[in-house]
């Protein structure tokens, strides 16, 4: 049987009937889907919300549950903050992010008055990322005035990928 070989992208208006497909193994997971594809073969990526509102007042101490895991295991990726109003003086607002109780973080995240209002902080730096089904994901916020004034509007996300089984 002889082969052509096409170098470069393919577009085809209309129906493609091929009399055989054979893909690379690790192309596609799933290479003899029939039906729907299998929840093993799937992978959900979160972002988790956590948000106090402008305008109600400076930035609070706070503890909040965002997440109980459900999948067999997860994976977590990143964790992100930001302040609608930045921080005046000495004020700082700190993010930490607890997995059954206990922070994950390899240090905790401060935005002070050098972090513009609408200047998101990441970090991926956690001391473990493996979650497990029945793990409980918090974010815990500290706050100190320390001679100025609390940032408001403050938004932490937390992401993390889930496998369903």
């Amino acid at each position: 049987m002889s082969q052509t070989i096409i170098p470069n992208d393919m577009v085809v208006q209309g129906v493609l009937t091929p009399q055989g497909f054979n893909p690379p193994a690790a192309c596609i997971p799933n290479a003899a889907i029939t039906g729907p594809i299998q929840a093993s073969n799937l992978r959900q990526q979160y972002v988790k919300g956590f948000a106090q509102t402008k305008g109600a007042g400076a930035a609070v101490a706070q503890r909040q549950i965002v997440h109980v895991v459900r999948g067999a295991t997860a994976t977590l990726t990143f964790l992100r903050a930001v302040l609608q109003q930045a921080n005046v003086g000495g004020a700082t607002v700190t993010v930490d992010l607890y997995k059954n109780g206990s922070s994950i973080l390899s240090a905790t995240m401060t935005i002070t008055n050098a972090t513009a209002a609408y200047t998101v902080v990441s970090t991926s730096a956690f001391t473990s990322t493996a979650l497990v089904a029945g793990d409980v994901l918090e974010i815990v916020v500290t706050v100190a005035t320390g001679g100025g004034t609390l940032g408001q509007g403050l938004q932490v996300d937390v992401e993390f990928n889930e496998d369903p089984n």
